[in-house]
């Protein structure tokens, strides 16, 4: 009797050790998805790793920060400038349309029309690109109010673009293939039309490193200049010979 009772109780403890040992591995190995498998060391070292793992993680981080905001800042900056670059080529478009129509007048016009007329053609295009400038100017308070006249309702601040754009574009007319600049008595001129538009940069740390400093239109910062050109046939001067001796 003796011997079974003591065979039970080492039963019951080795019952109880074998109950301590699972229990023991199931706390190693909870959180790590391995199952029951009994690490002993190396479990504790994975998860002392694995705490340290947040920290490592946090400094990669702060170190990687500054070159995707670097990366960043260089693909919204090419966006702005490509987006300027095909705004200047509008320009350029639109004062060749009136270059076509509006260079070949007649003489008694005079400064009324011609050049004056293209250049402002190329401005009313990039007054949507541009900042407001410190001063308005007198022609921007005219071409405002004449797009009121016509329904167009421009915004308050148009007449301020457009005075940034009057300071910050040059429009330069220049003849080709040897014909003069006496648009109204030349048949059908050919002229190169340029477009430089001083394109001013926004994106904070880039700037500073392309462009220029300057002030333009009462506004200090960093600018590039934009240039875009164009050749066109232009219309029939009205005094233009018609018949190869000077008659029309």
């Amino acid at each position: 009797m003796k011997n079974m009772t003591e065979i039970i109780h080492h039963g019951d403890a080795e019952t109880r050790r074998q109950g301590d040992k699972e229990t023991r591995r199931g706390g190693d190995t909870e959180g790590l998805g391995i199952g029951t498998w009994d690490l002993g060391i190396a479990g504790r070292y994975w998860r002392l790793l694995k705490g340290r793992d947040r920290g490592t993680v946090a400094i990669t981080f702060l170190l990687a920060l500054p070159i995707l905001m670097t990366v960043v800042g260089v693909l919204v900056q090419y966006t702005l400038l490509a987006n300027a670059k095909l705004t200047v080529d509008r320009a350029v478009q639109a004062a060749a349309r009136s270059a076509m129509t509006a260079l070949p007048t007649d003489p008694v016009i005079g400064d009324r029309g011609g050049p004056a007329f293209v250049q402002r053609s190329a401005l009313m295009t990039l007054e949507a690109l541009s900042p407001a400038a410190a001063e308005v100017s007198d022609d921007g308070v005219t071409v405002a109010d004449a797009l009121a006249q016509v329904g167009a309702n421009p915004p308050a601040s148009y007449a301020a673009r457009y005075a940034y754009a009057q300071q910050a574009t040059q429009v330069t007319i220049l003849p080709i293939d040897g014909s003069g600049a006496n648009y109204a008595q030349d048949a059908a001129p050919r002229v190169h039309i340029t477009v430089q538009y001083d394109f001013r940069l926004t994106v904070p740390l880039l700037k500073d490193v392309i462009g220029r400093s300057d002030t333009v239109a009462g506004i200090t910062g960093r600018f590039m200049t934009l240039t875009s050109g164009l050749d066109v046939q232009l219309s029939h001067g009205r005094e233009a010979a018609t018949d190869g001796v000077g008659e029309p």
